[in-house]
């Protein structure tokens, strides 16, 4: 069996070599800048591909309700 790092490990790993997104996007009708989806990809991809570190989604609740239209 083969030493493996642990989650957190693994995360803390990934978050050594990534430091920071800068907010390059704009949005023009609001007047405030953000991170876009894919600036964020583009600097954790790499680390996490290093790493490993697969990230997941997991839904653990779901709510419905009825809206009059």
């Amino acid at each position: 069996m083969t030493d493996k790092p642990t989650v957190v490990e693994a995360l803390a790993a990934v978050m050594g070599e990534v430091r920071e997104v800068r907010k390059a996007d704009r949005n023009t009708q609001q007047n405030y800048a953000f991170r876009g989806i894919d600036a964020v990809m583009n600097a954790v991809g790499p680390a996490l591909r290093k790493h490993n570190v697969v990230v997941v989604p997991l839904c653990e609740q779901a709510n419905y309700r009825d809206v009059q239209t």
